[in-house]
C-alpha cells in the first residue's frame, strides 16, 4: 500500500525538502490538540508535489459490493424443506455464495432443511416398514476417496501436488450417480419430499441418524449428499475416518466469528458444526462434486498468508468456473499485492468484464489503471462509482480513499482536495468499527489506519502550516489504530510496516530534524520477525519488497539531512531486497519509476559523496529507461525531472561521454523551463543547467553556442538579484 509517487523522491534528492509558506501571506493557524482537527490548514500558493497511489486494504477481499447484498440474502424456508434445497442449490451458483456470511447461511438452511426431512421420516417410519435398511458394520466405511484424473491443484510445495480426490458414499458420488442408479443401489427411500428444483431423497442407515440425497432440478441426478451422525463427533476423528488429515480446510464463521461448518476443497466435503460445544463436533457430513467456489473461499478467507497456495486456489477455482467473477477479482487483488501488475490487470479485466456492474470490481480496476500511467481516467472510474446512490458505508469509505489518493497523483495533483476526500473515508469508516459482523468491522479498521497515513501525507505534500505539528499527530493516531486492529482483531501484521514506509516517506519531504535510523531499525526487526515466521515464499517476497520501500524512503531521509554514509547503506541494501525478487517481478508503471529513483539515489550517492563519477553512471544507465517511458507524462509531472538530468549530465561528462552529457542537460534545461513557465519552480532554477551548457560547448569549441547560454545565465542571475 504505497501512496507516495516518484515526484517524491524526486524532490527528497535534490532539495530535501518541499515548498513552505510563503513569509508575506496570512494564515490562520492550524490547532495540533487534534488530528481531525484540519479546518485550519490553510493553503498556500506554492507548487504542488505529487504522492503516490494507493494500494488497496488487504481486507477488503472479503467484502462484498452492495448490488450483491440482496442475493445474499436465503429466503425463509418457513416449514418446507424442499424450498431450503433449492435455497441450497443457488447459493452455491449465486452471488450468494461470494461472500462468507452467505456461505455460513447456506451450512445453516442446509441443516434447517435436513431437520425438517428428518422428522417427516420420524412421522412415516412406522409405515416403511415394508422399506428395506440399508446395513453397514462400521459406518464410516460407507465412505471411501475416488480419484480424477487431470484435475490437480499445486499445494505450497512445489513437490507436493495434490489431487482432487471426492469422497463418494456407499458407491453414490455427488454429480456423477443418476437417480436409477442411487435407487438400484440402495432401494426406495424412506421419504421423497419434491421441490420445485428437485427432490430429496431420505434414506435410513444404519450408524447414522438419516441421510439426504438432494437431486438436481429434473429429478435425475444426485447433486449432493448430506449425512446426519447420529452423535456429533470430534472434528479431528471424522478428519482422520474420511482421509482428510493432509488438506488445509477452509472455516467459515457466522457474522460473529464463531466457526461453523470446514470445507475441503479437494474433496467436495463439508463438515457442519452442531453450535452447542466450544470443542468444535462435528453433526453433519456434506459431499458434493469438486467445485471451484470452495477453492475460492479458501483463498478468499485466508488468514495465515499462504498466498501460494491462494493463488493456486483461485487459479484452480477460474480453471473450474470460468465465470467466476469474484474469483478473478480476488486472483486481480492478490497479484496486485505480490508486485505481478500484468496478472493484476488481466484478472481485472476478466472479473470487469463478468461483473460490470459490481463496485469493488470497478475501483479495482480503476486504480490499476491508475498505477499503468492512466490517473485520468482511474479518477473519472472511481468518482462513477461513488455517484451509486445504493452504495454501502463501506464500500463508499473505500471509495473516497482511493478517490483522495488518486487526486493526490498524476501530474496535476491536488492536496486540499484529496484531503476533503481522505477525511470522508475517516468518518465513514469510524461508523463501522465496532460492526458486529467481523468482515466489515475488519475492512473499516484497515482503510481508518490507511486514510489517517494519506491525510498525514496530505498535509505534509500539500502547503500547509505547522506542519511539524499536526503531521506527527495523524502519524501517531495511525500507528494506534493499527496496534489496537492486529491486538484485538485479527489485524494483518504489515500494518505496521505500512505506517513505518509512511512515516519515514513523509520526513523525506518535510524540513526539520529526524533521524531515519530508529525508525529504520525497528520496521527491518518487524519484517525480519514476519519473514521468521512464515513458510510461504510469495509472502516473504512481499515483506521483502515491502523492506526496499522501507529502506529507500529511509535513505531519503539521511540523504536530505547530509548524512550520506547512511543513506548509502540504506539504498544498497534497498536494491539488494529489490533485486532477490527481480525474477518474480512484473511491475507497474509507477513500480518502475519508483525503481528508477533508487537507481538514481545510489548514482548521486557515488557522484556527491565519493567523486566516484563512473560509478554514477552505472546506476544511471540503469534509472533511464523509467525516465524515458512514454506514459511517464500521465502519471507524473516530467517537468520535474530537469533537476535529475541535470545532475546525471555532470557524471557523463566526467567519464568522457561528452555528447550525452550535453543532450542530458539540454533536456534537463528545457524540463525545468516548463516548470518554471508554469510557476512551479522559480526562475534561478536554470542557472545552473544554463551555466552547465555554457561550460560544456566552450570546452566543446562551440563558442555561440557557449555565449548563448552564458548570457542566458546572466539575464536570471541579474533578474533574481533585482527581485
Amino acid at each position: 500500500m504505497r501512496y507516495f509517487n516518484a515526484q517524491v523522491i524526486i524532490l527528497a534528492l535534490l532539495s530535501g525538502v518541499v515548498a513552505t509558506t510563503s513569509a508575506n501571506a496570512q494564515f490562520r493557524e492550524v490547532t495540533p490538540d487534534q488530528p481531525n482537527e484540519t479546518q485550519g490548514l490553510v493553503p498556500t500558493k506554492q507548487p504542488f508535489v505529487k504522492p503516490k497511489i494507493e494500494s488497496e486494504p488487504a481486507e477488503t477481499a472479503a467484502v462484498e459490493d452492495p448490488s450483491e447484498s440482496a442475493d445474499s440474502e436465503l429466503q425463509d424456508t418457513e416449514s418446507k424443506a424442499a424450498e431450503s434445497k433449492a435455497a441450497e442449490s443457488k447459493a452455491a451458483e449465486s452471488k450468494a455464495a461470494e461472500s462468507k456470511t452467505a456461505e455460513s447461511k447456506t451450512a445453516e438452511s442446509k441443516a434447517a432443511e435436513s431437520k425438517a426431512a428428518e422428522s417427516k421420516t420420524a412421522e412415516t417410519e412406522s409405515s416403511q416398514s415394508d422399506t428395506d435398511e440399508i446395513s453397514v458394520v462400521d459406518p464410516y466405511k460407507s465412505f471411501r476417496t475416488t480419484k480424477q484424473d487431470g484435475a490437480t491443484a499445486p499445494s505450497p510445495s512445489p513437490s507436493d501436488q495434490i489431487h482432487h480426490s471426492p469422497v463418494v458414499f456407499n458407491s453414490v458420488e455427488p454429480g456423477k450417480t443418476t437417480v436409477d442408479e442411487l435407487k438400484f443401489e440402495w432401494g426406495e427411500p424412506a421419504k421423497t419430499i419434491e421441490l420445485d428444483g428437485g427432490a430429496i431423497l431420505v434414506y435410513v442407515v444404519e450408524g447414522f441418524r438419516q441421510i439426504d440425497i438432494f437431486t438436481d432440478a429434473d429429478g435425475e441426478s444426485v447433486e449432493s449428499i448430506l449425512v446426519h451422525l447420529k452423535e456429533p463427533a470430534k472434528i479431528d476423528e471424522i478428519a482422520q475416518k474420511l482421509e482428510l488429515g493432509e488438506f488445509e480446510r477452509v472455516i467459515f464463521d457466522d457474522d460473529s466469528g464463531t466457526p461453523i461448518a470446514h470445507g475441503i476443497p479437494e474433496k467436495g466435503v463439508l463438515l457442519t458444526l452442531d453450535g452447542s460445544s466450544k470443542s468444535s463436533l462435528v453433526a453433519q457430513i456434506s459431499l458434493e462434486p469438486i467445485r471451484g467456489e470452495l477453492f475460492r473461499l479458501r483463498a478468499e478467507l485466508d488468514e495465515k498468508h499462504q498466498h501460494l497456495r491462494s493463488i493456486s486456489d483461485l487459479n484452480e477455482a477460474v480453471r473450474l468456473d470460468p465465470k467466476d467473477a469474484k474469483a478473478h477479482w480476488l486472483l486481480s487483488e492478490l497479484m496486485s499485492k505480490v508486485g505481478r501488475f500484468d496478472d493484476a490487470l488481466e484478472s481485472g479485466e476478466r472479473a470487469l468484464r463478468l461483473g460490470p456492474t459490481n463496485s469493488l470490481y470497478r475501483l479495482t480496476f480503476a486504480r490499476l489503471a491508475a498505477e499503468d500511467g492512466n490517473v485520468e481516467a482511474g479518477i473519472r472510474d472511481t468518482q462513477s462509482v461513488l455517484d451509486d446512490p445504493d452504495m454501502t458505508d463501506i464500500v463508499k469509505a473505500r471509495a473516497e480513499y482511493q478517490l483522495g489518493n488518486l487526486i493526490a497523483s498524476g501530474p496535476d495533483p491536488v492536496f486540499e482536495e484529496a484531503m476533503v476526500h481522505h477525511l470522508k473515508a475517516v468518518d465513514l469508516s469510524i461508523k463501522h468499527v465496532n460492526d458486529k459482523t467481523a468482515k466489515i468491522r475488519r475492512m473499516a479498521k484497515d482503510i481508518l489506519v490507511d486514510a489517517h497515513l494519506a491525510v498525514a501525507q496530505d498535509i505534509a505534500l500539500g502547503n500547509f502550516q505547522k506542519k511539524s505539528e499536526v503531521v506527527p499527530k495523524w502519524l501517531t493516531r495511525a500507528a494506534q489504530l493499527g496496534d489496537d486492529f492486529i491486538e484485538n482483531d485479527h489485524g494483518d501484521e504489515t500494518i505496521r510496516l505500512r505506517v513505518y514506509r509512511s512515516t519515514l516517506a513523509i520526513y523525506a519531504v518535510m524540513e526539520g530534524k529526524f533521524n531515519a535510523s530508529i525508525a529504520t531499525e525497528e520496521a527491518l526487526k518487524e519484517g525480519k520477525r514476519l519473514i521468521a515466521s512464515a513458510d510461504d515464499k510469495v509472502y516473504q517476497a512481499l515483506i521483502e519488497r515491502e523492506l526496499s520501500e522501507v529502506l529507500l524512503h529511509a535513505a531519503k531521509v539521511e540523504y536530505s539531512r547530509g548524512r550520506a554514509k547512511t543513506a548509502m547503506k540504506f539504498a544498497s541494501n534497498s536494491v539488494a531486497l529489490l533485486h532477490s525478487q527481480a525474477s518474480e517481478r512484473q511491475p507497474s508503471l509507477f513500480d518502475e519509476v519508483m525503481e528508477g529513483q533508487l537507481y538514481f539515489l545510489m548514482g548521486s550517492l557515488y557522484a556527491l559523496t565519493r567523486d566516484d563519477h563512473k560509478e554514477a553512471v552505472s546506476w544511471y544507465e540503469k534509472a533511464a529507461p523509467s525516465f524515458t517511458h512514454e506514459n511517464l507524462p500521465n502519471l507524473v509531472d516530467a517537468s520535474q525531472f530537469g533537476d535529475l538530468f541535470v545532475s546525471m549530465g555532470v557524471s557523463y561528462w566526467q567519464v568522457g561521454q561528452k555528447k550525452k552529457a550535453v543532450d542530458l542537460t539540454q533536456a534537463g534545461a528545457e524540463l525545468i523551463q516548463q516548470a518554471v513557465q508554469v510557476g512551479a519552480l522559480e526562475l534561478d532554477a536554470l542557472s545552473v543547467p544554463y551555466g552547465n551548457l555554457a561550460s560544456m560547448h566552450k570546452q566543446l569549441g562551440n563558442g555561440g553556442r557557449a555565449e548563448h547560454f552564458a548570457e542566458m545565465m546572466a539575464r536570471i542571475e541579474k533578474e533574481t538579484e533585482t527581485r
